[in-house]
């Protein structure tokens, strides 16, 4: 299960990380953004593609930063319990028919 491989070994997801990035520095619009050090955007709807970039880039080195520092944590192990708790949850938010936040969100009409 890749969560505890992350888990296990935080520093072996930085490679991915790191092409990623490796991607986007060699996007000239980005590296356009980059050199301004200007986030001008204030709206997330107003946010370019290219922005999103730069944005991405500059979570990427904290990503990195962070998991570098993280210590290794045991693996998550299965809970029957925990299991049926959730599915009894599902089961009654169905039954309910109660409009949620994320039903609202993915609603055609919005």
């Amino acid at each position: 299960m890749l969560i505890n491989d992350i888990r296990m070994n935080p520093r072996s997801i930085i490679p991915a990380i790191k092409k990623v990035q490796e991607s986007l520095e060699k996007n000239e619009e980005i590296q356009l953004i980059k050199s301004r050090k200007k986030w001008f955007a204030e709206e997330p709807s107003k946010l370019t593609g290219k922005q999103i970039g730069y944005d991405t880039l500059i979570r990427a080195d904290r990503a990195i930063s962070a998991l570098s520092r993280m210590p290794a944590l045991p693996p998550l192990k299965w809970s029957n319990a925990l299991f049926l708790a959730a599915q009894d949850h599902c089961n009654d938010q169905a039954s309910a028919a109660k409009p949620s936040i994320l039903t609202n969100i993915l609603s055609p009409d919005n």
